[in-house]
């Protein structure tokens, strides 16, 4: 975990890199009756990040965090039965809620959020015929101890990759998405690609396992 972390910690610097080097993908929005930012340039391509294993938050049935949590609590919740899709314990629920930015005293994806939320997509004023500039980046938290095979459209997800697209596309007026995605992340952006490539604009992989990963084994 704690090697993971040191490796989630450089992503900042390499995503800024990338993403100056992608397609434009600026989204201007302009105030609206039924949303508060209705997007209206015809390029806009909005960015959805997909996290590593271990990098969304998940909660129980009460709202308390059973990942990543604290250093020595215990996990037992999120033991699953042999079929590797149903709960160990009966009644319990997880689901995820958002990637973990920070933790344990070390930013995981802290950088990344933070050049995102000061760089270019974020809500600002603007002067000129496009009026507003609005929030033009997502993500997506999934519940990584299920098969991949299934957090594309399901069945078992809380919420599909697919979903989330879909939302994003029509709250955007976007036809298309570039997918951000690292480490496991990008296993699930090479499916929903192959599957929809109508929806995706461009992928960009960040330490994604492409030939699997049996040093972990």
């Amino acid at each position: 975990l704690f090697y993971i972390v040191l490796k989630m910690r450089r992503l900042g610097v390499l995503v800024a890199v990338l993403l100056l080097a992608a397609t434009p993908v600026l989204g201007y929005f302009e105030r609206g009756e039924e949303s508060p930012y209705q997007a209206i340039a015809d390029y806009h391509s909005p960015i959805i990040f997909i996290p590593g294993i271990m990098g969304s938050t998940l909660v129980d049935n009460a709202g308390w965090e059973t990942w990543p949590g604290y250093l020595q609590m215990d996990r037992s919740a999120l033991r699953l039965n042999d079929d590797g899709k149903t709960q160990f314990n009966k009644g319990s629920k997880i689901t995820p809620t958002v990637p973990i930015r920070s933790k344990y005293g070390s930013g995981i994806y802290k950088s990344f959020y933070e050049f995102m939320d000061k760089g270019p997509y974020t809500f600002r004023g603007k002067s000129g015929k496009f009026g507003w500039m609005g929030k033009a980046y997502f993500d997506h938290a999934y519940d990584f101890r299920l098969d991949n095979n299934v957090q594309i459209e399901g069945p078992g997800v809380e919420k599909t990759l697919k979903e989330d697209i879909d939302e994003i596309l029509k709250k955007t007026h976007s036809d298309k998405v570039i997918i951000l995605a690292h480490s496991m992340g990008g296993y699930q952006a090479r499916m929903f690609a192959a599957k929809y490539p109508d929806k995706v604009r461009a992928v960009v992989f960040l330490s994604s396992p492409h030939r699997g990963a049996p040093k972990v084994f």
